[in-house]
């Protein structure tokens, strides 16, 4: 009964496959996939061949799922055909399922025509069996056309058995230079000691194609026994082949294990590293400037990395030239580097200057003060950056000298920050005085510089600026209470919230902000300036608010949703989202959904979805057929967002 079953099911199966309907087709393919139909192969060979993709796409589905001798058998007709992708798709289903009748894929091997027996060679490598390997072996021994022997070595090394080296070692030493390259290639990926043994014999007797294959191979295989022999290779080779010798020495020893080889080999080694660098092949070089970073200090390596990167392109060759920068910080400080700073190249003395800040010693520091006028601005900037953080006290004389010559803002920044770190009250004098530079962002770093000298009497000076006509100055005296000790000076803090100056009420509220802890009555005043008239003064408070985190706190951010501004309702948008598990305050941003402009609501529907829950959820529903499309395709994304991150549980 059950057998009358599967046939009658296997019938209709075979009745829809040879229906006209291309999903009709493909919903029998997957049926016959499931059923392992085998009756079913030869229709879905004639739709592997179909010009719908759908229906070619189940047809292969099925025809792997099914397998078996009768399957290879079917596929073999479709290797003669015209149609490329038809026979790909027919190679790439044996090389899965060809092990299901290896007899029928072995006579093929002795196909009158030449690319049957390549494309069975090709097959062979991806079943997978070792029965294949013995398969391989004789038509590498036997087959007349070099092809199909290249083939066959490129799938013995697929397949990765070690029985294939001795074929393969045969086929190094007599075949045609073709065959040879894929003998090595196979060789490579079988990685037993043997073949190591087997390459470095063929070495010295291959044309120097093959040798450096081979030379490549050993570089790969890393076995350290390959050395002694590269080493000798290097006397004996010359341009290309040599420099891939110096490369497969340094995969194999790796650069920081170089001191175990003798002086003499060391010595004929750093020069053909050297020779190296100006091979045109990439990886080499890139190997090159490995090597050569074991040998510190040497300025003949520092000359020539230099040289290279003249030949270089910043963009295109962006590896290589890290891998230089790498290679001169490894080598470290030495006269070369000293010529590069003031080389004539703008590229040469950029990366002298960035080895130099990465190097960071005294004498990197003292060629940078030397070379420091000398620069042009750009450079200049780049210089006195890393000496902010590589110069000590004894420099402290060229930053004073920077101060009282350089007009360029970012330097006398810089300037300013490292006399800062010095902790040293005698440089007060020389800081002081930029806290009235015209610049604004001069004077915020000219305070920062005050602030870390940790002063008494500076900070008192700095705070004594409070009471300055400018208002510029004020702010500063107003950041600085909230450094120094916002506790201390809380009630001129609150007296600066009635300045004449947004900047200064703004900068009162940050500073206010500093305090270790801030009661519900000193909120009350704080936020008593809640209509001032300067917006950043609005979002300073609402910034504020947030940071305290209290029922008072939110009951203020949410007051601020009736705000005038768009951008001072946004900010409190975004603080209330902190208060998500707070009912009224989601409640409070649906709400504000109403009169809002496009700004508004467009932040509002991002918080929402940020929000979640089912509140979140039904308002942003009653969204989705705004008439405005931005607005639509906005709810749409916060609602999958909702879904994606909670799933069912809002």
């Amino acid at each position: 009964m059950i057998n009358h079953n599967v046939e009658q099911i296997t019938q209709e199966i075979l009745t829809r496959l040879e229906s006209d309907k291309s999903d009709e087709i493909r919903s029998a393919a997957f049926e016959a996939a499931e059923l392992k139909a085998s009756d079913s192969i030869p229709l879905l060979i004639k739709h592997l061949q179909s010009p719908n993709f759908g229906v070619q796409e189940a047809a292969e589905y099925a025809i792997r799922k099914i397998r078996g001798v009768e399957t290879v058998q079917s596929l073999i007709p479709l290797l003669r055909l015209e149609d490329v992708a038809i026979r790909n798709s027919a190679i790439d289903i044996l090389q899965e399922i060809g092990a299901d009748d290896l007899n029928t894929l072995y006579k093929l091997l002795h196909d009158q025509d030449v690319d049957i027996r390549i494309f069975v060679a090709d097959i062979l490598g991806s079943v997978g069996s070792f029965s294949a390997v013995s398969m391989l072996i004789e038509v590498l021994e036997n087959d007349t056309d070099v092809n199909v022997r290249y083939q066959a070595c490129i799938s013995l090394g697929k397949l990765g058995y070690s029985e294939a080296k001795g074929a393969l070692s045969n086929a190094l030493e007599k075949d045609e230079d073709w065959v040879q390259f894929a003998a090595v290639e196979a060789l490579t990926k079988l990685k037993a000691n043997a073949c190591v043994d087997i390459l470095l014999a063929a070495l010295p007797k291959s044309s120097d194609f093959v040798a450096s294959t081979i030379i490549n191979a050993l570089g790969i295989i890393g076995n350290m026994l390959s050395v002694p022999v590269l080493l000798q290779q290097l006397d004996k080779s010359t341009g290309p082949l040599r420099n891939a010798t110096v490369k497969a020495i340094i995969q194999i020893i790796g650069a920081p294990s170089l001191g175990l080889l003798g002086e003499k080999d060391l010595d004929k080694l750093y020069t053909y590293l050297l020779v190296a660098l100006e091979d045109e092949d990439e990886e080499i070089v890139l190997v090159a400037f490995t090597g050569l970073s074991f040998f510190q200090g040497k300025e003949a390596t520092t000359r020539k990395v230099f040289e290279r990167i003249q030949k270089m392109d910043s963009l295109h060759d962006a590896d290589l030239l890290s891998a230089a920068i790498k290679c001169l910080i490894d080598v470290g400080y030495n006269s070369a580097l000293k010529e590069g700073i003031f080389s004539k190249n703008e590229e040469v003395v950029k990366v002298a200057i960035e080895v130099c800040g990465s190097i960071g010693d005294q004498d990197c520091v003292g060629l940078f003060i030397e070379s420091f006028w000398i620069l042009p601005l750009e450079l200049q900037r780049f210089v006195i950056n890393y000496l902010v953080n590589i110069a000590d006290t004894s420099n402290l004389s060229f930053f004073t000298e920077v101060l009282s010559r350089h007009t360029d803002i970012s330097i006398i920044k810089a300037a300013l920050l490292f006399l800062g770190k010095q902790l040293s009250p005698a440089l007060s004098s020389d800081i002081l005085s930029y806290l009235y530079h015209p610049d604004v962002e001069v004077r915020k770093t000219a305070l920062e510089a005050c602030l870390a000298l940790n002063d008494e009497q500076i900070n008192k000076q700095v705070i004594e600026l409070f009471f300055n006509e400018d208002p510029s100055l004020r702010m500063l005296a107003i950041y600085a209470m909230g450094k120094i000790s916002p506790e201390t000076y809380v009630n001129s803090l609150l007296l600066a919230l009635k300045d004449s100056s947004g900047e200064v009420r703004r900068a009162a509220i940050e500073s206010l902000g500093e305090l270790s802890k801030i009661t519900p009555e000193l909120f009350e005043s704080i936020s008593s300036i809640v209509y001032d008239e300067c917006k950043e003064v609005r979002l300073a408070l609402i910034n504020l608010a947030k940071k305290i985190g209290t029922q008072q706190s939110l009951s203020f951010i949410i007051n601020m949703l009736e705000d005038s501004d768009s951008w001072v309702v946004i900010r409190a948008i975004e603080a209330l989202i902190d208060y998500k598990t707070e009912e009224v305050a989601v409640l409070a941003i649906i709400n504000r959904l109403e009169n809002a402009d496009v700004l508004v609501t467009m932040k509002i529907i991002e918080a929402l979805g940020i929000i979640g829950g089912k509140l979140a959820f039904q308002a942003l529903l009653n969204l989705i057929n705004h008439e405005n499309p931005d607005i639509q395709q906005a709810v749409s994304d916060a609602l999958s967002y909702i879904q994606e991150e909670q799933g069912e549980d809002f």
